[in-house]
């Protein structure tokens, strides 16, 4: 990084080539399906979890199942607590916050000490603008449910682009080769969801190929930490 009299900063060099991937919900299918890829490749696929489904509602994972994940290498993200988007969510910045946070107490309550600060906003929100407002007061960074662009040093590290898996783009391997490729430089972050019906028995094999193809090509899998901290500083 070179810094200029007025001190800003310019980067002479771009963001390497990563990829990240996150599993948005908690979803028992990232324990079942996910976890084996995170064990079988060394790969740090992050799961975004709602506070108020684990350990209640059974299609999502229990806490032991999420700190189990946690210890095997999986990052796990603060999704929200009570997962409100679109329309519904009229509450102002400071009940957002209050939303946020009470996930990342719980969180920490299960041991999850990295992760618990990092968002991921919940449904693309149209109450977006205040989300981000309440994002600046405790969250080292967060995702958004669209994008489709990769993400490049400087980027708004509270606007973090994701490319939207089993919406716009199917869960194929010539596709997913396809993204891989274009990363030649930059940080490209997947949201897939074990939970929505893109998502087949034949996807983890698909996801595993994927990864196999983004090694081979250069690409490194990070966390959602390692990819933020990128962008913040290029270091």
């Amino acid at each position: 990084m070179i810094v200029l009299k007025d001190g800003t900063s310019v980067f002479n060099a771009p963001l390497p080539p990563m990829l990240t991937i996150i599993d948005d919900d908690g979803h028992q299918k990232f324990y079942t399906d996910i976890l084996p890829i995170i064990e079988s490749k060394h790969v740090p696929i992050a799961s975004a979890i709602i506070g108020k489904n684990i350990g209640v509602a059974s299609t999502y994972m229990t806490w032991a199942q999420v700190e189990e994940a946690y210890s095997k290498g999986a990052e796990i993200l603060n999704h929200t607590y009570s997962h409100l988007g679109e329309t519904e969510d009229t509450r102002t910045a400071e009940e957002i916050y209050m939303d946020y946070t009470k996930n990342e107490r719980l969180m920490y309550s299960h041991g999850i000490v990295t992760g618990a600060d990092i968002l991921v906003y919940p449904g693309g929100s149209a109450n977006l603008a205040t989300a981000q407002t309440a994002s600046h007061l405790f969250a080292r960074g967060a995702f958004k449910a669209s994008g489709n662009a990769l993400n490049e040093i400087g980027a708004d590290i509270y606007s973090i682009q994701r490319y939207r898996i089993g919406t716009d783009y199917a869960y194929d391997v010539d596709v997913f080769k396809n993204l891989i490729d274009q990363i030649t430089h930059g940080w490209m972050v997947w949201m897939v969801h074990t939970s929505g019906s893109a998502w087949t028995a034949d996807s983890p094999a698909i996801l595993s190929s994927a990864i196999d193809y983004a090694k081979s090509k250069g690409v490194a899998i990070v966390t959602a930490k390692y990819g933020i901290s990128k962008l913040y500083d290029g270091n």
